[in-house]
């Protein structure tokens, strides 16, 4: 019989690099605004985010798991409630984001009305996560590669372009007084990628996977997103002035770098977009479909419809301010999911 740890492994990875992640604007937000730091901010981040996702596939797997709600039935009553609304909470916030990246590439490709890009992504999300979890699963081994690819891709060609070989990086300098210190910043960020990964992983613990393979699916996750989440992050510090304001910092640095990376580019923050979407609305589509007694594919499309409206409220300011919020929801995930392993004796 197949197993599914790697796939998942790779669910992982689209939910991760989602909007925030592809457009640059997280990137820059939780570690090139700490100067080199970042860089170190970067390895630990994907550490963080290899145990999360290992975790999480071992908890989902041991209570079979069909939604994240059923996963957080493993936690102790009071910490389930609050678990299961802070992941109520952020796959929600997270697909607002999603479509709100959207909109901002529509309106930077083309000019035209953001409206028009958040309900296309939407709709895009909707159509493929209804298809069920095995084409959520074969959307991601898919497009996950070639998003990685194009990331590194464009880092890279920044990075020789900009930086002679042997070239030191610049320091953190006090350009930039903002924000948290860059361990609090990694802990923000992994903590409130965390959500997104349980509620999305939840869904898939009834797929079959082997403690070895739930294991290896998070050292994978680790890997993915760590190597070009260390390289974008080594790209964007050697052009820091220019992104200060930018909605896509990688979008302008397509753009000044020339043909054909723009294109490329685009069409990879458009996969990244919708690899996110597809799991997110998938994973609310379980969960409404149980809560509301309506058949999954109308509580897939109730999620993209109701995220439309809210997308408008404008990308860069979405990824700056919810997704700190959700780093204290995802310190109430990461304690619930080491108190369960902790004192469960289950080997399954």
């Amino acid at each position: 019989m197949r197993r599914y740890g790697p796939s998942l492994a790779l669910v992982a990875v689209g939910t991760l690099i989602g909007a925030g992640f592809a457009s640059g604007r997280e990137i820059f937000f939780f570690f090139v605004t700490h100067g080199t730091s970042g860089l170190l901010g970067a390895v630990v981040s994907a550490v963080l985010l290899a145990l999360a996702t290992w975790s999480i596939l071992e908890v989902a797997a041991r209570q079979r798991a069909t939604s994240y709600r059923d996963l957080c039935r493993a936690f102790p009553p009071p910490l389930s409630r609050l678990a299961q609304a802070v992941v109520s909470v952020g796959l929600g916030s997270g697909l607002v984001v999603m479509v709100a990246g959207g909109a901002e590439l529509f309106h930077q490709l083309t000019g035209g009305p953001r409206l028009a890009g958040a309900a296309t992504t939407a709709g895009l999300g909707v159509a493929l996560a209804v298809r069920g979890p095995l084409a959520v699963i074969w959307f991601n081994r898919i497009l996950v590669p070639v998003l990685i690819l194009s990331v590194m891709g464009l880092s890279l060609a920044t990075l020789a372009a900009v930086v002679p070989f042997g070239t030191r990086l610049p320091g953190a300098a006090s350009l930039w007084p903002r924000g948290p210190g860059w361990f609090s910043a990694v802990l923000a960020y992994a903590f409130s990628n965390s959500v997104g990964l349980l509620g999305v992983l939840g869904s898939f613990g009834h797929l079959r996977t082997s403690s070895l393979g739930r294991l290896g699916g998070g050292l994978l996750t680790g890997a993915l997103v760590g190597l070009p989440l260390v390289v974008a992050t080594a790209a964007q510090l050697v052009v820091r002035p220019g992104l200060t304001d930018a909605p896509l910092p990688f979008y302008l640095l397509s753009i000044q770098l020339g043909s054909p990376w723009p294109t490329i580019y685009a069409i990879s923050l458009g996969m990244a977009l919708l690899t996110t979407a597809v799991g997110q609305i998938y994973a609310l589509g379980c969960l409404l479909s149980r809560l509301a007694s309506v058949p999954p594919h109308l509580a897939s499309l109730l999620s993209g419809v109701l995220a439309v409206p809210l997308a408008l409220i404008g990308f860069a300011a979405l990824v700056e301010h919810l997704y700190p919020l959700l780093g204290l929801g995802g310190l109430l995930i990461a304690y619930s999911l080491c108190l369960y392993l902790l004192q469960s004796d289950d080997g399954t």
